[in-house]
């Protein structure tokens, strides 16, 4: 088809220069041409929270928990852990090299570390129902990722969802930086897309969250995506006084579960998409043109 091979590469050549207004006005020029047809076709379906606060209660009750997510503290546990082994593995093997009579030539201290190490681990399951050793895996897991299927699937995701909701912006790892930059933008073009408000918000923290839906709704640990971004956005978006997103800390808690759950719900219901966007990216085929046309159900 000439028209969408034509329309893929004008898409390609606006994403490439990284800037939102240039996507916009592309998408609106292709879309009286029977293009970009999926284009913000979920914005209007996203569910609010309900204002009552009983069944704003009921509702958060009966949506998924955002995972946790405690890297530093994994990361830092980790790197202790493999110090600590480096040590009795140094230890043990510089026993060879010593004629000391004393605890590191006959090889007790290096059993000792073994010993005290079984029983901290003893201790964390029966004590902590093993919550120390989960931490200790996620760590190491962190620290030697590499995975390129659950990054495209994160990046997948990230790029349906943002399309879905009509945000000019193709950024397969979504960052508050990027969110903010579409909030705030000074053209007239823009601020009619996106206004200034609440329901702009909310379409950008449901972004933010899409590649945390992607991962979660298909691995037990987060590793490619990053599930604080969209607290640390509407702490921003709290500084900057934008009408109706002035959520109170406690607020913003109920709208980033409610952001999350609206983000579960288009991923599993997208999913056909995400996994065909998602192979594309891993085997690095999928354009960004390929891929709205995929949403768009043309390819």
């Amino acid at each position: 088809d000439v028209a969408l091979a034509a329309a893929g590469a004008v898409l390609d050549g606006a994403a490439a220069t990284g800037t939102p207004l240039s996507v916009l006005r592309v998408l609106d020029a292709l879309r009286p041409l029977g293009q970009a047809t999926a284009y913000g076709g979920a914005a209007a379906r996203l569910t609010p929270l309900p204002s009552n606060p009983e069944r704003r209660r009921r509702t958060l009750e009966g949506l998924a928990p955002l995972p946790s997510d405690d890297r530093l503290k994994e990361l830092w546990l980790s790197l202790a852990f493999m110090g600590y082994c480096g040590v009795g593995v140094g230890l043990e093997a510089a026993i060879p090299f010593t004629d000391d009579p004393n605890l590191l030539h006959s090889g007790l201290l290096p059993d000792a570390m073994l010993a005290l190490s079984a029983a901290a681990a003893g201790i964390d399951i029966w004590g902590r129902q093993g919550k120390t050793l989960l931490e200790l895996r996620s760590g190491l897991s962190r620290l030697f990722y590499k995975d390129s299927e659950r990054d495209a699937r994160c990046e997948s995701a990230s790029l349906v969802v943002g399309y879905l909701l009509g945000l000019p912006c193709f950024a397969f790892r979504p960052s508050v930086q990027e969110a903010l930059a579409l909030l705030d933008a000074e053209d007239a073009a823009m601020q009619e897309a996106l206004p200034r408000n609440a329901a702009t918000v909310n379409r950008l923290l449901v972004w933010l969250l899409a590649p945390v839906a992607g991962e979660d709704t298909k691995y037990s640990q987060l590793l490619a995506s990053d599930p604080r971004q969209a607290a640390a956005f509407l702490s921003l978006v709290r500084a900057r006084g934008v009408d109706g997103a002035a959520y109170s800390p406690d607020e913003a808690g109920d709208m980033v579960k409610w952001a999350y759950g609206e983000a579960r719900k288009l991923v599993r219901t997208n999913e056909v998409l995400i996994d065909r966007i998602s192979e594309r990216m891993e085997t690095m085929q999928g354009s960004v043109g390929d891929c709205a046309a995929i949403c768009d159900g043309k390819l």
